[in-house]
């Protein structure tokens, strides 16, 4: 049996960078990802983003290669959203994606670059504006 350790850091990004992702939207998004992954045995440990690109990590199995989970992730999830009608316009991912392997000790530090991505990309009246939305503390 082989065992790894395998991290990567992907990134995804809309096509023309088109700002599809807006919070709701995003939020339902990778709830769907999240739940389609386990079932194709995708290991995300963390997974957030902006109106604009999405950001994971991701621990490949030794069967698994980087082109073949972020086609899944991108064939499966745009399928979801056009069917879903959650976007005004046709939705869809850029061509390519961003995959950069991640070292064990490195795997906590990116875990959290990767959930706060929405932090990072709001201006503090949207980052306001949703947390009241969700009902958070300031």
């Amino acid at each position: 049996m082989a065992y790894t350790r395998i991290y990567i850091h992907l990134v995804i990004g809309t096509k023309r960078r088109y700002p599809f992702l807006y919070y709701p939207v995003r939020h339902k998004l990778i709830a769907h990802i999240r739940e389609k992954a386990k079932e194709k045995n995708i290991h995300i440990h963390s997974i957030n983003g902006a109106d604009d690109h999405l950001h994971m990590l991701i621990r490949l199995e030794p069967a698994q290669d980087i082109a073949s989970i972020a086609q899944q992730i991108k064939g499966e999830s745009a399928n979801w959203i056009n069917k879903e009608l959650l976007t005004e316009k046709k939705f869809m991912w850029a061509t390519g994606y961003y995959a950069g392997s991640i070292d064990g000790e490195d795997q906590v530090r990116i875990a959290g670059y990767v959930n706060s991505q929405d932090i990072r990309h709001s201006s503090p009246i949207q980052y306001f504006l949703r947390s009241a939305e969700e009902g958070k503390p300031e």
